[in-house]
């Protein structure tokens, strides 16, 4: 259970707020409103300054309530937006429609997603997240621009900033897991139009669908590569356990 009382200082403290919001630039800002009933998401949000935060923190009364903060995993140049709630809605298909054009696509970032069964999972997930940064590294990627994250729930975020093609973050993952051995939600990769799945170190056809296994967590999130994907936001605290996003490398 969340204590109310940390959660609601560490939504007043200037220095977290400062971290959250610089973290949001440039991105669409999803809310997510947790209670008793149902959960509340609220979107498009813009948030450039700490003020902006703090607004919506204020606005949405979200020191007594539980919340998930998360931003687009592509930045994009956002349209001006309404202050009313009733009028988000209006702007989404404005929105959606910017994330098909490359004119107002000004980053995508390289991110894997490794989700957890419970917070027991952290120790292996980190060591998952290390031996795929040593190949990213191997492929050519510079080591200080790859970033681990834990999220908060024992699961981990592995980013690097930047322009990235999404089929590319797709194929170069599967083949890196495929290569370690870590467990896919999805462990399919389409070769020459037929199905392949890992097996020691390789991908090998699919002769008998049946016989594909969909691993439980802790595993690989394979269908975070679209468009419209978002993710938690670096510091922000989850809403289950009140444990905040961190850097760990």
């Amino acid at each position: 259970m969340v204590d109310m009382k940390f959660w609601s200082g560490y939504y007043s403290n200037k220095d977290n707020l400062k971290k959250i919001a610089l973290f949001c630039k440039y991105r669409e800002i999803v809310i997510i409103r947790k209670t008793k009933k149902k959960d509340y998401c609220t979107r498009p949000h813009k948030i450039f300054k700490p003020e902006h935060l703090e607004y919506w923190i204020d606005r949405l009364h979200l020191k007594e309530t539980l919340f998930d903060i998360y931003r687009s995993n592509i930045s994009i140049k956002l349209p001006p937006l309404p202050t009313r709630l009733d009028q988000l809605k209006e702007i989404r298909p404005e929105i959606d429609r910017r994330y098909n054009d490359p004119k107002y696509i000004t980053g995508a970032d390289y991110l894997i997603d490794i989700d957890a069964n419970s917070q027991d999972d952290e120790k292996q997930i980190i060591n998952w997240c290390k031996q795929i940064k040593r190949e990213l590294v191997n492929k050519g990627q510079n080591p200080n621009h790859i970033e681990i994250w834990t999220t908060g729930s024992g699961g981990a975020h592995l980013n690097i900033p930047g322009k990235f093609d999404l089929d590319y973050v797709r194929n170069t993952t599967k083949d890196i897991a495929c290569k370690l051995g870590i467990p896919m939600r999805n462990p399919v990769k389409i070769i020459n139009e037929k199905k392949h799945i890992p097996k020691n170190g390789e991908w090998i056809l699919v002769k008998d669908e049946k016989k594909i296994k969909y691993p439980s967590k802790p595993h690989i999130d394979t269908g975070i590569w679209d468009r419209r994907r978002i993710k938690r936001v670096p510091f922000s605290l989850h809403s289950k356990y009140g444990i905040s996003m961190k850097r760990i490398d």
